[in-house]
């Protein structure tokens, strides 16, 4: 009976740290998620600018950059 018991106890505390290992690894996979779309957007916005910039000083529209930007 004793054994038992302590089956079942160390099962549910297993269970437990599973439990909490797999919302840990959820969260780690949720963030590095966020992380790439912020790099991913600071990106666009950073080429943008730049071609903005080149295209204003040469005076010419250089459409072939500003197609490049969204496909990086």
């Amino acid at each position: 009976m004793a054994q038992k018991s302590l089956n079942n106890s160390e099962e549910s505390l297993l269970s437990i740290h599973l439990k909490d290992y797999e919302l840990t690894r959820e969260e780690i996979i949720l963030r590095l998620k966020e992380k790439n779309t912020i790099l991913k957007y600071l990106v666009l916005l950073i080429g943008a600018v730049i071609a903005g910039l080149w295209s204003d000083k040469s005076g010419a529209s250089n459409s072939l950059v500003l197609m490049i930007i969204p496909i990086i």
